[in-house]
Order: C-alpha cells, then structure tokens, then sequence
C-alpha cells in the first residue's frame, strides 16, 4: 500500500492516506460519512482515512461557529484535523490583511483545541507563516503536526523538524526546478517525512520515483519510510 498523505479525492485502492475535506463545501461532508465507515468495517479497505477542517483560504467567507461544529461533528469518523492553518500570500496587499490575519488565528487555534479535545493529529497549511506557526506550536507542543505540501529552504524545514513537526513533500519535487525544496527533503530525517499529490492529477509512484532519486535510495525504501511514519500516527 503506497502512502499518499494528503490528496482532495477519495484515495485509490492501493493507496493509503488522508482525503481532505473542508466544511466549507456544504456537498461532500455529509456524503462520505457512509461510504467512509462501510469501508472501514472491510479489513482489505482499511485504507481509507479523512481528515476534516476549515482551509486558511475559506476563512475569511466562514460562519466561523457554523464550521468548527460542522469539524466537530466529523470527527468521529475523521482520523485528523485539517487541513488547516495559516496562509499569509492570500493576504497581500489587502485593505483589511489584519482583520482577516486574526480570523485566520482564530480559526486556526480553535481547530488545534479540537483536535486536543479529540486527540486527532492536524494538518497544516502553512504559507510564508512559519514563524507565527511554530509561535503557536509552543500552546500545543503535545500534538502532532504534519505540514502538507512543505516548500521551502532546507532551514526553516529544520526549524519545524527541531518543534517536532512532520513534512509532507508533493510535486515541488517534480521537474528540478524548486532547488531549495529538493535540498530540504534530501536533508530530511527520515523518520519525519511523508509524500503527497495534494490536488494535482499526477501519478504518486512518479513521486517515489524523484523522492528515492534524490535521497539516493530505491522506491521501495522510500515506501518504507513513509509507511513505517504513517503506521506511527494513524494506525499503532
């Protein structure tokens, strides 16, 4: 079973990870509940997981209280919190940047007590936020957080590394061109690492293919890696 750790569509038969859902979609929550559990109670489908939370990206349009109980709701069949967190890009240049960076914490830190309340892991969004993310790290450092679709220099993934966060990697991988993603990951104790495909329509064992390349190990391995983290969180 291949690990792909964070994608917005039901997972495939040979995969296994998180199907993100946001309550901001009225449409698709109440309708995987079902099929989610009638998987779940097949052995040979345990592979299909959910993670439930308010995207930084939706928040400034939330009924903030309407979406924490819709997460709240959810998480009796979810297997996370997420994805949720802090994008500081979608915010430039606005007349009202602040106002709309404190909904953003708010909705961030409410979904972080959720998931201690439910003891779920959270998966983060993280946008040119890292500072104020691991700030808030020091109010939660019991939980676990996964940052998805990591981009960035090799020492602010160090620095989420030191506060005990896990790294998702996606397609940044593909292509050569992000250098500085590539040095991250190859950089990247492996017991902290995942990979993703996130919304993009590519093959995740293209993904394995680069990731096993540049850390100089064969695709299995790297499957290996990943998997041995996941079990970690989400099944022991």
């Amino acid at each position: 079973m291949t690990v792909n750790l964070h994608v917005h569509r039901p997972l495939h038969d040979n995969e296994t990870g998180l199907y993100s859902m946001s309550v901001a979609d009225d449409a698709v929550l109440p309708s995987f509940k079902e099929p989610l559990q009638a998987q779940r109670s097949e052995p040979a489908r345990s592979n299909a997981r959910l993670s439930v939370g308010l995207h930084p990206w939706h928040v400034a349009s939330a009924d903030l209280d309407v979406a924490l109980r819709r997460i709240e709701e959810a998480m009796p069949v979810a297997d996370a919190v997420g994805e949720c967190g802090l994008d500081l890009f979608v915010l430039k240049g606005l007349a009202d940047r602040e106002k709309l960076l404190e909904k953003q914490l708010a909705a961030f830190r409410a979904q972080l007590r959720i998931a201690r309340a439910f003891s779920k892991p959270v998966i983060l969004h993280v946008v040119r936020a890292a500072d104020l993310v691991l700030a808030i790290r020091e109010e939660f450092p019991e939980q676990t957080w996964i940052v998805h679709g990591f981009r960035g220099a090799a020492d602010i993934a160090s620095r989420l590394f030191e506060a005990g966060l896990y790294l998702s990697f996606g397609p940044a991988l593909l292509g050569g061109k992000d250098t500085a993603t590539e040095e991250a990951f190859r950089a990247a104790p492996a017991d902290r690492i995942f990979l993703e495909t996130d919304d993009c329509e590519i093959d995740i064992d293209d993904l394995y293919e680069r990731a096993a390349a540049l850390r100089h190990i064969s695709k299995e391995a790297m499957k290996q890696i990943t998997e041995a983290n996941f079990h970690r969180i989400f099944v022991s």
